[in-house]
């Protein structure tokens, strides 16, 4: 039987969904209220930083990676430092960050752990 209380997690994970968001604000704000106090967020988007974007742009590459007629495709672009400032905002604080896939500051996703302060 429901309560109408919402069910807290100690774990929450989200995987390449943010950066699919209009507001990822909001969504955030409902992971904050689903978590239990001091508990994490593992989450995971497509990285962004200067070093792999001007890569993109010097490969002649930016129209097909932020290809604007992808339907269903990325609507926020994020990098390590515009992830954080999201995070903190939204009450959560990034603890442990890491790259994946391909090579250094070129990474296809970044991997954040955060913690709801």
């Amino acid at each position: 039987m429901s309560t109408g209380i919402p069910e807290k997690y100690d774990v929450i994970v989200s995987m390449e969904v943010i950066e699919h968001l209009y507001s990822p604000k909001t969504y955030l704000a409902n992971i904050y209220t689903w978590l239990n106090d001091d508990r994490y967020l593992i989450l995971t988007t497509p990285y962004h930083g200067y070093l792999k974007n001007l890569t993109i742009t010097l490969l002649n590459k930016f129209d097909n990676h932020f290809n604007p007629l992808w339907e269903g495709g990325h609507i926020k672009f994020f990098s390590k430092g515009t992830m954080f400032n999201i995070l903190k905002d939204s009450g959560l604080k990034p603890i442990k960050f890491t790259g994946c896939g391909r090579i250094h500051y070129l990474w296809k996703s970044m991997v954040i752990l955060c913690k709801k302060q």
